[in-house]
């Protein structure tokens, strides 16, 4: 779902050397990165440094502006972060980027030049001249638009939450689950899903001590049933992440949340199609259902006409 890019500083004065049409390439480029792609950096920040400088030195022109606000985009949403380091032997960067791109689970590297890859690496390199022309355009494009169905039992339990979620949530700040049914009906596959995903958030997340994860759901007779199953299934790292519920009263019947269920990042937002009963506790496979990606601040807008129902956020201890 979400992908993993390196892009070579030098790109971007291949692009300003190369005239308008490149520029607007790159700037297309960056516009699809922006969809659904993390950039990794090294863990000094020279790429951010090298990239500023590049830019910078450009003439002023309207696609210099375009490639900057999209840069300044990506940062803000926490979509450029560190990975790569550098053991100061001499060697270019690019060859520590491409000895650390399976580590990092890298899927792209753009560069100017083109670039020899080990044969275990899944990686793809490409070129500026010759992106549009890669598989990894063609599937980012794809999953950016159409997003992913899953058939009942495709995968097990595991796969599946790798599959959909890893570099979803790896480097998140906060997460965010919008699912009302969650709350009124809590309990088998919607306890089981909760239960496994918040494990696999223990595993999968950097550092669980700097992210927040936040569920809104409605409330019901349920609710400290709720509460005492997430306390127990703050485990390992988990006790370190702060974890709050906020609750949804349905006066007189009313509807107090979207339709609609959501999982969303600072980085990222999802529709999930089925809601959080995604796992099926009798198969410990997927349940049928489709996932596809919504803008970064889906909640906030999402939420704002239900603000009159929301009660009190309740920390879990």
């Amino acid at each position: 779902m979400v992908f993993y890019v390196y892009l070579d500083p030098p790109v971007f004065e291949a692009a300003a050397a190369g005239g308008q049409m490149a520029l607007q390439l790159l700037t297309a480029i960056l516009r699809g990165f922006l969809q659904n792609c993390v950039l990794l950096e090294f863990d000094d920040y020279r790429w951010d440094t090298a990239v500023r400088r590049a830019v910078n030195s450009q003439e002023k022109t309207f696609d210099r502006s375009a490639i900057k606000k999209l840069l300044v985009q990506l940062q803000r949403r926490n979509r450029i972060v560190p990975f790569f380091k550098d053991d100061y032997s001499g060697l270019p960067d690019l060859e520590f980027v491409v000895q650390q791109a399976s580590a990092a689970g890298l899927d792209l590297i753009l560069s100017v030049q083109t670039v020899s890859l080990p044969s275990n690496c899944s990686c793809e390199a490409a070129i500026l001249g010759t992106y549009q022309e890669s598989e990894f355009e063609d599937q980012r494009a794809e999953t950016a638009a159409n997003g992913r169905e899953y058939k009942h039992g495709e995968m097990g339990e595991e796969q599946f939450l790798l599959t959909t979620f890893q570099k979803f949530i790896r480097h998140a700040r906060r997460i965010e689950v919008c699912d009302a049914v969650c709350g009124r009906y809590f309990g088998d596959n919607f306890k089981y899903t909760l239960k496994k995903f918040l494990a696999f958030l223990d595993s999968a997340l950097v550092d669980p001590a700097v992210c927040e994860l936040i569920l809104h759901c409605e409330k019901s007779e349920r609710d400290q049933y709720l509460l005492s199953e997430l306390t127990s299934f703050r485990t390992a790292r988990l006790a370190q992440m702060p974890i709050s519920v906020c609750f949804y009263d349905p006066i007189n019947g009313q509807q107090c949340l979207p339709h609609e269920r959501y999982i969303c990042t600072d980085q990222f937002g999802l529709q999930i199609g089925r809601g959080m009963d995604f796992l099926d506790r009798a198969t410990a496979r997927n349940r049928d259902i489709s996932v596809s990606f919504k803008p970064w601040n889906v909640l906030s807008t999402k939420l704002t006409p239900y603000q009159c129902f929301k009660l009190a956020p309740v920390q879990i201890p």
